[in-house]
């Protein structure tokens, strides 16, 4: 079977790309002068020493890996090109154990951490390329007692740019971070309330307030330095509450959101958007069963639509499941008003009597719903108000002119 020339070309690529990552791969390995493949547990078993490999087109070391009776732990040593990239050591669980550092291809530190069976602990300092450290953070174990389970959290960290300002800091609730070559006590607030700038390249991105190791007041900025978000969360709010505004590159107000701390978690309280003038155009309250109210507005400032959650068994105040809604015309006036209401998780249906209005005021349009939602009867009103069409609905869709009974 002749193979077309495209496919050849294919398969020779594939075999060559290959064939050099096979070659690329291979390793000669010893251990006190005696080779050994580590990937061959029958060469290796009962040693103790250093293995060296190198790369068997080179001749330079790829790395060196510390055995102990046949079994891989202690140090182990990466390299590239010849030069230490990674050192570091792991247990006979085959977890990081100990310092672990990284290096660039200059030999310049690149990171520098330590891990207790896997986790990391203690202080993590990472570096630019040019030496200048670029982050410190500082973990703990979640469970000290039983090492071999749990796993680390981090606790507190803070972040540089290349030329030394900070861009990031991340307080605990006490200064942690100072033994690894950053005093953390004035800067989080730990001797008094502390305002830190930050920076992004050589650019002003924000302004924060520590209080007793607590972001309580937030600004940032957009690149013309104007302010783009703002965020307070006082220590002695009431019941923790937390405001955020975001703001328009004009500095207008776009946006406030207000949150309360409740024993049940973080609950919204107040939700408002702004247009570009200033004006309000959307509003949303909320209380402890959801959402309570919504508001919207015109340009113009006249009210557009509102609407109003409650509950439709007093017995039950947190179940909002009745929502009364009225839209309006931009004249202010009211345009229609109707009910609904949830039963269950069941969808929403529409409850009582639904009526539409003129700009004149006068009712144009009225429909009467049952229990279940559907329609009963329907009127229609002319523009001197008087009835133009009376109808009842039955089950199936059809109707007739209403009957009194």
């Amino acid at each position: 079977m002749m193979i077309k020339p495209w496919i050849h070309r294919c398969l020779l690529s594939l075999s060559l790309a290959l064939t050099s990552m096979a070659h690329a791969q291979v390793q000669r390995c010893e251990v006190n002068g005696v080779e050994v493949n580590p990937n061959h547990g029958g060469t290796t078993a009962g040693k103790t020493g250093i293995m060296r490999c190198r790369s068997a087109d080179t001749g330079q070391l790829v790395r060196e890996q510390e055995l102990r009776d046949g079994k891989f732990a202690g140090s182990m040593k990466q390299y590239e090109a010849g030069v230490l990239r990674r050192d570091y050591a792991v247990n006979e669980q085959g977890n990081r154990h100990g310092r672990y550092r990284e290096y660039s291809a200059t030999g310049q530190l690149l990171r520098d951490e330590t891990y207790q069976n896997g986790e990391n602990i203690g202080f993590i300092k990472v570096y630019f390329p040019t030496g200048q450290l670029s982050r410190l953070s500082y973990r703990e174990l979640t469970d000290p007692s039983d090492s071999s389970r749990a796993s680390s959290r981090e606790l507190a960290s803070v972040d540089f740019t290349e030329s030394g300002q900070l861009r990031e800091l991340r307080c605990a609730t006490q200064p942690v971070l100072g033994p690894g070559g950053f005093d953390d006590t004035r800067p989080c607030g730990f001797a008094g309330v502390q305002q830190v700038e930050f920076f992004r390249g050589q650019r002003l991105s924000a302004k924060i307030t520590y209080e007793r190791g607590r972001n309580v007041r937030e600004e940032g900025y957009f690149d013309n330095g104007g302010v783009r978000y703002q965020t307070e969360r006082p220590l002695d709010a009431p019941q923790g509450r937390v405001v955020e505004r975001t703001f328009y590159p004009s500095g207008v107000k776009r946006r406030e959101a207000s949150t309360i701390q409740t024993e049940q978690g973080r609950r919204r309280e107040l939700e408002t958007d702004f247009s570009e003038r200033g004006t309000p155009v959307l509003e949303k309250r909320f209380g402890e069963g959801g959402q309570i109210s919504e508001r919207a507005w015109y340009l113009n400032q006249q009210l557009r639509y509102e609407t109003e959650w409650s509950a439709a068994d007093p017995a039950q105040p947190r179940q909002l499941n009745r929502r009364v809604e009225k839209t309006y015309f931009d004249s202010g006036r009211l345009a229609s008003e109707g009910a609904f209401q949830r039963q269950g998780r069941g969808p929403e249906i529409a409850v009582g009597t639904h009526k539409s209005f003129d700009e004149s005021q006068r009712l144009r349009f009225e429909r009467i719903h049952d229990a279940q939602g559907k329609p009963t009867r329907e009127r229609q009103f002319g523009e001197t108000g008087a009835l133009i069409r009376d109808d009842e609905i039955f089950e199936d869709g059809s109707r007739r002119a209403f009957v009194p009974r």
